[in-house]
């Protein structure tokens, strides 16, 4: 009995160590490995918007807008240039306040107003290639007698510039070393010709006269632009103004081509 007593007793005294042993593990938990943050994401450019010159003595704008671009047919791998035409117009007394035109038209399709006034028109499904400048450009405004805006129509007969792309597949901007952007083809029957570079934190833009095909820009003028995805583009202008009820209007006929680059 004795000998059974110890046994007993050495066994309590055991498990009582063992549980002293497991609390003290719960007690203090193995730390952790932290986990690695991931990286961050380059930093974005949105789309540039095409641009727009507003003479100082207009009181609106009327463009017909034929963006370009380089698109790949899936498969075939083949590179084609796609077209579409998206007209813009804005009318005003004081610049950046617009008004009311009442329905304004592009070759006889209406454009969308939107709620600051400015009218531009939207690609469907159906017509995903927008407003077929082809055969000249035909304005058409409702006018609004409250805001002074006269009824009017008019077609420019100026033509296109001969925008095609820009050359030398350009995939990668490095600022500290500039870059060349040039049109693919000579730029003909344009007024003025505007290079852009767009980044996260900055833009880099220079006009020069309608006969220019290619511009260099410098370090020191990309070097506001920040570092991610980006944007370079070449736009080229044609330029007439009409008066209507004593109010000069500007018509615009543009040719941009845009391509997303990276920018380190």
């Amino acid at each position: 009995m004795k000998i059974l007593k110890s046994m007993l007793i050495m066994l309590g005294a055991f498990g009582f160590v063992l549980q002293v042993s497991s609390c003290k593990k719960e007690e203090t938990p193995e730390p952790e490995p932290e986990p690695t943050p991931a990286p961050a994401p380059p930093a974005s450019t949105p789309a540039p918007a095409n641009p727009t010159p507003t003479p100082s003595d207009a009181k609106g704008v009327l463009v017909a807008i034929k963006t370009i671009s380089s698109v790949t047919v899936p498969v075939v791998g083949t590179v084609v240039k796609q077209e579409i035409g998206l007209p813009t117009a804005f009318f005003y007394d004081t610049p950046n306040t617009f008004l009311d035109a009442g329905v304004v038209k592009c070759n006889n399709s209406d454009l969308t107003k939107q709620t600051n006034n400015t009218y531009i028109y939207s690609i469907t499904t159906s017509n995903p290639t927008g407003i077929d400048y082809s055969s000249g450009v035909d304005w058409s405004v409702g006018g609004n007698t409250t805001n002074n805006i006269p009824s009017f129509t008019y077609s420019p007969n100026m033509g296109y510039p001969t925008l095609d792309s820009i050359a030398g597949n350009i995939s990668t901007v490095t600022k500290a070393n500039g870059v060349t952007i040039a049109a693919t083809n000579t730029i003909t029957n344009a007024d003025s010709v505007i290079f852009g570079v767009y980044g996260p934190s900055g833009n880099a833009m220079v006009t020069k006269p309608g006969n220019t095909s290619s511009y260099t820009f410098s370090a020191s003028e990309l070097s506001s632009l920040g570092s991610g995805f980006g944007y370079i583009q070449i736009a080229a202008y044609k330029i007439k103004n009409n008066t209507f009820s004593g109010k000069k209007y500007y018509f615009i006929n543009e040719a941009v081509f845009t391509k997303s680059v990276s920018i380190n």
